[in-house]
């Protein structure tokens, strides 16, 4: 690498090093940052459940059934909301195309 960097010229030198310094930026932020971000999120929530178990495993329990059963119940209505929702549109539009 330094015979190539003696052999070519300033310009040339200084896009290889923007290039490097390119790739190197990519891999921090892609790679290293998510991968800390996982692994920190992955700490927090074993922390987490490992003193809410500790204080209170029945407390514990009762958070993670009515967490999970918030997750579900938009998707159990989806469907209904979804059609409301286009009956809704429907109706506007036929309301807003007779005043105009």
């Amino acid at each position: 690498m330094q015979t190539d960097f003696v052999k070519t010229g300033e310009k040339e030198i200084s896009n290889r090093i923007s290039f490097i310094n390119n790739d190197l930026n990519l891999i921090e932020e892609k790679y290293f940052r998510q991968l800390f971000s996982l692994v920190s999120t992955v700490v927090k929530i074993v922390g987490i459940v490992t003193i809410a178990l500790i204080n209170s495993v029945v407390l514990t329990l009762v958070f993670v059934a009515f967490a999970s059963l918030s997750s579900f119940i938009p998707s159990l209505f989806s469907k209904k909301t979804a059609k409301q929702s286009s009956d809704w549109s429907k109706s506007t539009g036929s309301y807003t195309r007779g005043a105009s």
